[in-house]
């Protein structure tokens, strides 16, 4: 009687070790599929991660800014055989975007001196930031409209789609601001979202650039 009571014990004990071995390794087979095989733990790394097998598209939203007439955004990256670094800001902004300016500045002096890059720095703050406030931005900043352009989106109802394509979060701070992550972003003279790059990561982003190139292929989109 007793072993019988012990073979069903072992046998409970079993079943229910297989179980949960079962429900392990679904989980890990989920984590490994929406992390992209671990190597990706968050939503944006996860998007960095794809853009470099495959490109993100830029929305075909309207923009506006100093010195650019109102145009389709993809139209500024298709001029030119030049790859287009990107970031995203607000005017009033005294932190992430502070620090931004400075790395533009840096980014600027490199073209100057001969890095083939265009500039464009997009203002997700509609409401507050027209031309002439991205203007007094932009000579604040120093910035040579040759290399570096402003922009603002026309259409509010589609700056989220903007913001989403481009992984850009934001969200009001409660303060009159906003927070937002911050990134430099390559796009290519495809308009195609090819990299990403921590915004205190400018020589890898500006070493990447190089390597861009205009193709009619998007299998082919930058040198390897």
């Amino acid at each position: 009687m007793t072993a019988d009571i012990n073979l069903q014990t072992a046998s409970s004990v079993t079943k229910t070790f297989a179980v949960a071995l079962a429900v392990i390794g679904i989980g890990v087979g989920a984590v490994h599929w929406l992390t992209l095989g671990f190597s990706a733990w968050t939503t944006e790394a996860a998007r960095r991660l794809t853009w470099e097998s495959y490109p993100g598209h830029v929305p075909a939203v309207v923009v506006e800014g100093p010195g650019l007439s109102a145009q389709p955004l993809p139209a500024l990256f298709l001029t030119g055989d030049d790859p287009t670094l990107v970031d995203f800001v607000y005017t009033n902004c005294e932190s992430v975007c502070s620090a931004l300016g400075s790395v533009f500045q840096r980014a600027q002096s490199a073209v100057e001196k001969g890095q083939r890059i265009r500039l464009l720095s997009i203002s997700f703050d509609a409401d507050r930031d027209d031309v002439a406030t991205l203007e007094a931005y932009a000579k604040k900043l120093e910035a040579e409209s040759r290399f570096w352009r402003f922009a603002r989106v026309l259409e509010p109802s589609r700056q989220r789609e903007l913001l989403d394509a481009f992984g850009i979060t934001v969200r009001p701070d409660g303060r009159g601001g906003f927070e937002h992550n911050a990134a430099l972003l390559v796009v290519d003279p495809n308009a195609q979202i090819v990299r990403a790059f921590d915004y205190d990561d400018l020589d890898a982003a500006l070493s990447f650039a190089k390597s861009v190139r205009r193709s009619a292929s998007a299998q082919n989109r930058y040198e390897r």
